[in-house]
């Protein structure tokens, strides 16, 4: 929570960025098949940094046994999701909700109620953006 949003998102967007412009395109029709290990290694390593920032966005907000608390640092990775979209960072921004999304954070019922109501109105609108309904339209759209 100490981190300003802002640079916290312009951090994310730079080290995603030095994993990202190294994939090569033949990767992105191989990184399913049986030998993506030696064909499309850049793209795992895209996905590993999907799945790690989400692991832990999920795990600093579980680890504040405070309602209050948590509902603050919630708070914040929604300020960040939101400062990563205004930079077009969309996996980025992606990688957070997918952390609010999961199961562990979905059930903090009082958590998500003590968020504000922009806050609350704010990831609402994350999620519709970066909802796969018709082909991801929404995010194409941006």
């Amino acid at each position: 929570v100490d981190i300003h949003p802002k640079e916290l998102a312009r951090q994310i967007t730079l080290l995603e960025f030095n994993l990202y412009k190294v994939i090569k395109p033949w990767e992105c029709l191989m990184w399913n098949t049986k030998e993506k290990d030696k064909k499309s290694p850049n793209i795992l390593n895209m996905i590993d940094r999907f799945n790690s920032v989400s692991r832990w966005v999920a795990s600093e907000i579980v680890r504040v046994r405070n309602v209050k608390q948590r509902a603050l640092v919630m708070g914040r990775f929604i300020e960040i999701a939101e400062e990563l979209i205004g930079l077009h960072n969309y996996n980025g921004a992606m990688e957070i909700i997918s952390g609010l999304n999961s199961s562990a954070i979905h059930r903090l019922k009082n958590t998500w109620m003590a968020l504000t109501k922009k806050q609350q109105e704010h990831f609402q609108q994350f999620k519709v953006l970066m909802s796969g309904d018709n082909n991801w339209r929404n995010l194409r759209s941006t």
